[in-house]
């Protein structure tokens, strides 16, 4: 059994923001199709309970291995992993429907100047 200090960190970690990164390896040829799939993905989990932020990055140089970094804030693990099952069974997550390497990952903030 937890003691009472232990829940209340578990229950706290679980309930804090979190960053999620995702890396994108896409294909030559299909960016204009990734982005067109990554708003419409975006525009559907931006309405998702919990959601916070998301920004898209792309490399400067269309030669690196991943060509487009995700960066999306969360309310918690809970709310990110909901909305995350939520699109994957309704297969709106285009990672699905496009050749893509994705590497999704959840994150807390450990520092910050």
């Amino acid at each position: 059994m937890l003691s009472s200090s232990m829940a209340e960190f578990k229950k706290a970690f679980m309930d804090s923001p979190v960053v999620l990164i995702n890396v994108f390896s896409v294909p030559q040829g299909l960016e204009d199709e990734f982005l067109r799939k990554w708003n419409q993905t975006a525009q559907l989990m931006k309405n998702e309970p919990g959601f916070i932020d998301t920004k898209l990055h792309r490399s400067l140089d269309p030669t690196e291995r991943f060509q487009f970094i995700n960066i999306a804030k969360w309310s918690s693990k809970e709310a990110w992993k909901s909305a995350f099952s939520k699109r994957i069974s309704q297969n709106e997550i285009f990672e699905q429907q496009l050749p893509v390497e994705a590497n999704p990952a959840l994150y807390q903030i450990e520092a910050e100047y």
